[in-house]
């Protein structure tokens, strides 16, 4: 029997093919998602919607700052053909994860709490000295990440997040058990985080930090910065506006209905993400480095965009419609009647997520092809648009609409994304193969 399962994996996705990259980083996730599904009703059991709902909070500053740690240039890292200018990318990214890392401290230290939180800034008093350490965890963590893509170590990465996962469970149990509140939640997260940089330092082959050193690659950042100056100055500033609209209902929805309607969203939309964090982390991992490498050969990447597009959509369909017609019995079954608003809010949910999940081979063309200013522009309105849902959802409706218009609207943004990119390809703005 295991012959044959091992015979049918190497037709199906023989040793370094794009199927098998794609395997190997999921093993990881998967271990990752499942872990986070096996003990999700034990923290449902251990924490309050409001206690959820804080942690929200923490995961929506993290995101933030997290968005522009490195100033995107760890997204450059895959691209260059030559080696030592990609070690240049590493320096520029880990230089930034440090300054943005210590402003991110001298912001904390000379800014009042009600300035940074003002709907309850005593909610966010006693963890928040320790969001510098969890940025320059996360900038390290990406950088290396980036790095593993590139020299296509995707094994190593796979334990990394296995690490990350098992380290933030056990830890979350642990402070559910001794009932600390919000506070198990975020510390968990952290030292999860924490954990896994530290990992990945070990993960990454010697003889390429070897390689790093000798080749001095301080010399060259600047001119290799402002080789790719596209990142921090489109890139950076979309994954800022696009972790602030992500982060937005955590905030408005404390703010208007309080940290338990919050808690709801968070872990409703935490477990709807699971099946398709699975597939995308992995996917846009290996999507990314295999299309830069059909890019840099002059390929036509049009092909891979398209058919790997349409294969996520297919994916994703039927777990999105049972999440759809379903969602409110299982949180009630699975989580009990407590937690039943959470699957009210993830039948809506699940819509934007299953475009955002098909959007990322978009998403990667964007970034390969230079395409970041037109791409800011959406995420711009798409920011826009995002905070007005809330905003009015909150003066006018219930929790349950506010909600529903801030899916929508990602519903149609990420759509406008995959649109706009696919009828460039089409009109042969962008050249998809060469002539």
């Amino acid at each position: 029997m295991l012959v044959k399962l091992t015979q049918f994996k190497d037709r199906f996705a023989p040793v370094g093919s794009f199927r098998a990259n794609v395997l190997t980083l999921m093993t990881g996730t998967a271990v990752s998602q499942v872990l986070m599904i096996v003990i999700s009703p034990l923290l449902a059991h251990f924490f309050l919607p409001e206690d959820f709902g804080i942690y929200g909070i923490y995961m929506g500053i993290l995101g933030i700052a997290g968005s522009i740690v490195c100033l995107n240039y760890e997204f450059a890292i895959v691209l260059p053909k030559e080696e030592e200018e990609a070690m240049s990318l590493v320096a520029i990214s880990l230089s930034s994860c440090i300054l943005v890392s210590f402003l991110t401290f001298v912001v904390l230290l000379f800014v009042p709490l009600k300035l940074i939180y003002p709907a309850n800034p005593h909610a966010i008093s006693n963890w928040v000295w320790v969001l510098p350490i969890s940025v320059l965890a996360f900038g390290i963590s990406g950088t290396l990440e980036a790095w593993c893509t590139r020299k296509k170590l995707f094994k190593e990465s796979s334990w990394a997040k296995m690490i990350r996962a098992g380290t933030t469970a056990l830890s979350q149990l642990l402070g559910g058990f001794k009932k600390i509140g919000s506070l198990g939640l975020i510390f968990g997260a952290v030292l999860g985080d924490f954990i896994s940089s530290m990992a990945m330092l070990f993960i990454v082959p010697s003889d390429d930090f070897k390689n790093y050193l000798s080749s001095r690659p301080w010399k060259n950042m600047a001119m290799v910065a402002k080789k790719y100056i596209d990142f921090p100055l489109y890139s950076s500033s979309q994954n800022l506006m696009n972790a602030i609209s992500i982060s937005t209902p955590a905030f408005f929805l404390t703010y208007f209905y309080g940290a338990k309607i919050a808690g709801f969203y968070l872990l409703g939309i935490k477990l709807i993400q699971v099946p398709a964090e699975l597939v995308s982390r992995s996917f846009r991992q290996v999507f990314y480095q295999k299309a830069a490498e059909v890019h840099n050969e002059e390929g036509d990447l049009f092909v891979s965009f398209k058919s790997s597009t349409l294969n996520l959509m297919k994916i994703a369909i039927v777990p999105s419609l049972i999440i759809f017609f379903f969602a409110p019995w299982i949180f009630k079954v699975f989580l009990g009647a407590n937690w039943e608003t959470a699957g009210e809010f993830s039948r809506w949910l699940v819509l934007w997520i299953y475009l955002n999940f098909a959007n990322v081979p978009a998403i990667c063309c964007y970034r390969i092809l230079k395409l970041q200013p037109q791409l800011f522009k959406i995420y711009f309105f798409y920011l826009l648009f995002r905070v007005l849902s809330l905003w009015l959802g909150g003066l006018f409706f219930s929790a349950y609409v506010s909600v529903m218009l801030f899916a929508l609207v990602g519903v149609i943004f990420n759509a406008i994304i995959i649109v706009f990119i696919w009828r460039r390809f089409r009109d042969r703005l962008i050249p998809a193969a060469p002539g």
